[in-house]
Order: structure tokens, then C-alpha cells, then sequence
């Protein structure tokens, strides 16, 4: 990681500092160790926050650490506490300014947000205090029903086979003709 990578991105951070939560005036110089190496110096003076790529002669405190250490307490996905136990920052001089440096993000708000934040809060209507239903959220759940046993079918007897008869030939008579 070069210098100029490591200051910006410190630079980017520490930008969104909330300077209503120092407490006083400081200047910490930070001396990047190892990858990187350089001096930049954070101070906040007359409510403003000034970040330069510059040595800081007379600053309340000296801060020696890698590049990648420093970025990511600048971030936010290191704590100043594990960074000290872990023996990650060298502190010399008055730090009591540092946690809040790097934990003073401004929060922003959108206009809507803002917006939305100073109307007052409606009284509900009685009609409009019940809480909308949805066709989801009202049915109920179905119980598991047990089916109704099918009705046996029986089988029915085979049918007689029914032989047709060819009809009887009609008997004739045959008279003969006696004569007379």
C-alpha cells in the first residue's frame, strides 16, 4: 500500500468526524511505519477538522503504526482498544482525543429522513386505530383433516349370459283341399 493510498483513504474517514464530540483542541501526527512510509498530521482547531500530508511540529501526540493498521481504525473495522492491547499503535504524547477521532462519524441524514422526522406523529382515526388485514395474516391455518373412509364398492355378480332364441318358426298348417 503506497503513501498516497493510505493517507486519502485516512483522509476519506476521518473527513466524516463529528467535531461536536471533542473535547478540545489537538494535533495528532501520524507516522506510518513499514509499507508506506510517511507523516501526515489530523488537528482540530476553532471547530474544524484539518488532515494535511505534512509533519506537525508542536502536536499533542505522535502516533506510530503501519498503514493498514491505521486505515482500518480509520474505517472503523479496527478499535483503538484492540489496536492498543494487540500493540498495533505506539501513543506518545496526550492521545485522550484519539478514541473519539476515530469513533466521531457523522450520521447523515437524507431530506426525506429529515423531513419525516420533524412532522408531528397523526393521532389515529378509531376507525383507522385497527390494524389492516391481509388475507395472509387473517387465514387461519388449516387444520390437517382425517378423510372420510371411501365407500366400499362391491362388485356386482356377473350377469347371465342371455342366449337370444331364434323365434320359433311359426307352425303352418297345411290344410289340404279335400274335394267335394
Amino acid at each position: 500500500m503506497t503513501y498516497e493510498k493510505i493517507f486519502e483513504d485516512v483522509k476519506k474517514a476521518l473527513a466524516k468526524a463529528d467535531a461536536k464530540k471533542f473535547g478540545g483542541e489537538f494535533a495528532f501526527q501520524f507516522n506510518i511505519v513499514g509499507e508506506g512510509e510517511g507523516a501526515f498530521y489530523v488537528a482540530y482547531k476553532n471547530g474544524a477538522v484539518d488532515i494535511q500530508p505534512y509533519d506537525y511540529k508542536g502536536n499533542t501526540a505522535s502516533v506510530n503504526m503501519k498503514g493498514e493498521d491505521l486505515v482500518a481504525l480509520a474505517k472503523g473495522t479496527l478499535s483503538l482498544g484492540k489496536a492498543i492491547d494487540e500493540k498495533l499503535i505506539e501513543i506518545i504524547g496526550d492521545g485522550t482525543e484519539l478514541n473519539n477521532l476515530f469513533t466521531a462519524k457523522k450520521q447523515t441524514v437524507t431530506k426525506a429522513k429529515a423531513a419525516k422526522e420533524e412532522k408531528p406523529a397523526k393521532k389515529p382515526d378509531a376507525k383507522k386505530a385497527e390494524p389492516k388485514k391481509t388475507a395472509k395474516a387473517e387465514a387461519p391455518k388449516a387444520e390437517a383433516k382425517t378423510a372420510a373412509p371411501k365407500a366400499e364398492v362391491k362388485a356386482e355378480a356377473p350377469k347371465a349370459e342371455v342366449k337370444a332364441e331364434a323365434p320359433k318358426a311359426a307352425k303352418t298348417c297345411k290344410t289340404s283341399k279335400k274335394s267335394k
